[in-house]
């Protein structure tokens, strides 16, 4: 005779329960290894509305002769941003790599600063000026030699050249753009005397030049 449990397991009922087990095992191993693909976390677009970067950039004045200012944004400035960051000046025509703009003329300068999640942000700098050229001038009197002097700003100034002893022997006003000349006379003696004099030139700016005119016998 035919054990009972076994003919249990041969019923029909039995055969389609097995089947509908595997099915539901199988279609559980699919949805697992479809859901173990996908990223663990969605990945949410930056909001570039609520971006917002400090560049705290470092200046370099420039020279009133030549354009020599610098600007130069270092990433251990920045406060916020993902790097790596892209630079512009030219109202982000072009871009580059390094965050160091040089030969720059004195004022204000504009730059924008874009990083890894296209956000941009612009930061102004304002480059002052100074005098890099020496006035340091020779001339001889006797030989019918005159000091000249040229501005290097376009500004109404005021000449001023006095002796070693801090006694003022010469000043004029002049306009802007003007040379003015100096032929070693004390304006109030009427004399010349060789040696060291100094100079200075105060615009109407603000911008003092100083240097020495020397002279000869």
């Amino acid at each position: 005779s035919v054990p009972e449990k076994q003919v249990l397991e041969s019923t029909p009922l039995s055969i389609e329960n097995n089947r509908l087990k595997k099915e539901t095992e199988k279609k559980a191993q699919t949805e697992f290894l479809v859901k173990s693909e996908q990223p663990n976390a969605e990945v949410k677009p930056v909001d570039c509305a609520l971006f917002s970067l400090k560049t705290n950039p470092q200046i370099l004045a420039s020279c009133i002769e030549s354009a020599t200012g610098q600007v130069s944004f270092l990433r251990a400035n920045f406060s916020n941003g993902t790097a790596p960051f892209l630079y512009s000046i030219d109202n982000q025509k072009s871009w580059k790599e390094s965050g160091v703009f040089q030969d720059l003329p004195a004022g204000t300068h504009t730059f924008w600063i874009k990083d890894a999640n296209e956000c941009t942000t612009q930061s102004t700098a304002n480059i002052t000026s100074h005098v890099c050229q020496k006035l340091e001038y020779t001339f001889q009197p006797s030989m019918g030699e005159k000091f000249t002097f040229t501005p290097t700003v376009s500004q109404k100034y005021v000449l001023k050249i006095s002796n070693q002893n801090s006694v003022l022997v010469f000043e004029t006003n002049a306009i802007a753009d003007e040379q003015v000349s100096w032929d070693g006379y004390s304006q109030k003696e009427r004399s010349i005397h060789p040696g060291l004099y100094a100079i200075e030139i105060s615009y109407e700016n603000g911008l003092v030049q100083k240097g020495f005119v020397t002279i000869l016998e």
